[in-house]
């Protein structure tokens, strides 16, 4: 698991340091203090399995800006020397440079093993970062929105293949206890195959896109957490549209789920019922949670850490943490 970043230089940060990552992460802040950054900047350094993340990642935010200002739009204006994202696992430090030239964007990946021994890799954008030396983590950014319901039919066809669907619709059943089955199933004359759920209730399957938004949000999480192994998964405000009810259930979940496939969690949030949810999915391993508050103050964002005792008292005692 990544246990610091420190970023140099990257969008509205000159500098900024996070330490001390855990198996569960949860970004809280005002607005524009920088959590949806934090969370690019590892989607950038970690994702080895598209050509350009950083591309990507503009994409992501409606960017329009052009090509020739694509390097301005993930540099800190106000700092003149070279981007840098860095992270550690333990004794092992991954690093990319993000420089200029041209109007090409350029990295240079740099991996330091256990033993210290670095090797570094210059590529382009067009170019893949992957190298025999790599092993960062890979990195999973979770879209609800670009979820469509034939990447979750498909990932639920995996699921049936390991015999699986059993624990899928247990998982669901705690968001929405209706739940009493669940399937793909391609109709005659449809474009491609289908989600379904069976509703206690009601006489006739449903479609997933029928449904309620908690139950097509759930499941499009729960699929793809189920399908992931071995990666930090990057989770943008993880309780839209989330009624608070059902944030303890979709925590217990993404607790199990992320502890049986070796996944760590990077969520943001504005809720205090989310972060409340996530507390009691870990009140007995608290120290794999970790609450990161960044705070704004005379220009500069600062780190705000809530030990796990600290964090539990202050949850129980209605303060403000967010």
């Amino acid at each position: 698991m990544l246990t610091k970043l420190t970023l140099h230089a990257f969008r509205g940060f000159d500098d900024l340091t996070l330490d001390g990552f855990a198996r569960a992460n949860l970004l809280v802040g005002t607005n524009s203090v920088g959590k949806t950054s934090v969370l690019e900047a590892l989607y950038i350094l970690c994702e080895i399995q598209v050509r350009n993340p950083v591309h990507e990642t503009l994409a992501r935010r409606k960017y329009a800006g052009g090509d020739q200002n694509v390097f301005s739009a993930i540099h800190s204006m106000a700092s003149a020397e070279p981007l840098v994202i860095s992270s550690f696992s333990d004794a092992r430090m991954w690093s990319v440079d993000i420089d200029e030239e041209a109007g090409l964007l350029h990295s240079t990946l740099r991996a330091r093993d256990e033993a210290g021994k670095e090797r570094s890799r210059k590529f382009n954008a067009q170019q893949s970062t992957s190298t025999r030396f790599d092993d960062r983590p890979h990195a999973i950014w979770f879209d609800f929105a670009a979820t469509t319901d034939l990447m979750v039919a498909k990932r639920l066809g995996t699921l049936r293949r390991r015999n699986r669907m059993g624990d899928m619709v247990k998982w669901l059943q705690r968001v929405d206890p209706r739940v009493e089955d669940l399937s793909q199933i391609e109709e005659e004359g449809a474009p491609h195959m289908e989600t379904f759920v069976k509703l206690q209730g009601l006489g006739e399957w449903i479609r997933l896109t029928q449904a309620g938004h908690g139950l097509r949000y759930a499941a499009a999480l729960f699929t793809e957490l189920d399908g992931a192994k071995d990666a930090i998964v990057l989770i943008d405000e993880i309780e839209v549209g989330l009624h608070h009810d059902v944030l303890d259930a979709v925590w217990k979940t993404i607790r199990a789920v992320a502890e049986a496939n070796n996944l760590q969690i990077f969520a943001t949030t504005h809720s205090y019922e989310c972060i409340k949810a996530a507390d009691a999915a870990f009140a007995d391993a608290q120290d794999d949670l970790r609450l990161i508050r960044l705070q704004r103050v005379k220009g500069t964002v600062q780190v705000i850490d809530y030990p796990p005792d600290v964090r539990h008292d202050a949850l129980e005692d209605g303060m403000e943490v967010r």
